[in-house]
């Protein structure tokens, strides 16, 4: 009985660890793509994300998808050092908090209170 015991705790485990999301490190490569937005918080409230995508390109260009017909608009450019990335639309550098192959989260802060500002979560577009 022990042993069935002690080998289903470890199947158990095993399935845990290899069913979590590995985070990747922060480079310009792994920030490219399509992101869309599936979180809002702003000022700790949350806000509709209303299904944004931003598109990070390796150019550096960002454009935004957005309304009824998914128009694609230039948005500004992005640049990444460390983990703060950049964008020419907003005026806080943002932290990327959270990146995994599927999920990108960034917040921004303000620094002289360290307060949350906002933070953003998107998903991986296919």
């Amino acid at each position: 009985m022990k042993k069935i015991f002690s080998f289903l705790i470890g199947a158990i485990m095993l399935i845990g660890f290899n069913s979590c999301k590995k985070n990747l490190s922060v480079t310009e490569d792994n920030i490219v793509g399509k992101w869309e937005m599936t979180a809002m918080i702003v000022d700790g409230h949350s806000s509709p994300a209303d299904g944004q995508i931003w598109e990070l390109t390796k150019d550096h260009l960002v454009y935004q998808y957005s309304g009824y017909n998914r128009e694609k608009v230039e948005a500004g450019e992005w640049r990444l050092e460390s983990k703060k990335l950049y964008l020419d639309f907003i005026p806080w550098p943002m932290t990327v908090a959270k990146l995994t192959s599927k999920t990108l989260k960034l917040e921004a802060y303000d620094d002289e209170e360290n307060i949350l500002m906002f933070s953003y979560t998107f998903d991986k577009v296919k």
